[in-house]
């Protein structure tokens, strides 16, 4: 697995809160942040800091997650001063060393898939592939599960998926999406 450069300051401690905040922070930026711990007063829910950068410019990612470790998937990459397309890049980075490491990449590449850790697994679900540059974004019932080596076809969808919230609700995973697109 290739190791990319790492940060000055590896972050020390997340909880699944600052997870949540991480990932939505590295939706824009090539970067996350983290949340420092609450004072002992309450007064105060702590201040966000500089968290370790990402290793390339993304965005349109559902981060999740699983097994201890943040993973992204997937989104639009960038080439520095534009978007190149959609990737078939997986990452994860272990919050207790702050190091990012590339894991095997999705079956094919696809933007907005949302990653999700249910049972065990990580999922990624739904999202766009891109067939051609100058071809529409067509919207994906496939899911893929990670087995800690390769992805692997797991249950599709009951229709195509383009951007979605995946969630666990009393158990079972639960996705919501938006109304399918007219047209092709």
């Amino acid at each position: 697995m290739e190791r990319f450069p790492q940060p000055k300051t590896p972050i020390k401690t997340i909880t699944r809160r600052t997870s949540l905040f991480a990932a939505a922070a590295a939706l824009a930026l090539p970067s996350i942040a983290q949340q420092t711990a609450p004072s002992p007063d309450h007064r105060s829910n702590g201040k966000w800091t500089a968290g370790t950068p990402l290793p390339y410019a993304i965005q349109e990612i559902y981060p999740t997650l699983h097994d201890g470790q943040i993973h992204l998937a997937g989104g639009f990459i960038s080439d520095g001063d534009s978007i190149s397309g959609a990737t078939d890049h997986h990452i994860a980075m272990n919050p207790e060393t702050g190091y990012w490491i590339e894991v095997s990449r999705l079956p094919s590449p696809r933007h907005h898939p949302n990653l999700i850790s249910f049972d065990g697994h990580l999922l990624s679900v739904g999202g766009f592939e891109i067939y051609a540059p100058e071809s529409v974004w067509v919207m994906q019932a496939g899911v893929w599960a990670f087995d800690g080596m390769v992805w692997n076809d797991a249950p599709a969808l009951p229709q195509p998926n383009g951007e979605s919230v995946c969630a666990i609700i009393d158990g079972p995973a639960s996705c919501l999406w938006r109304a399918q697109a007219r047209g092709k």
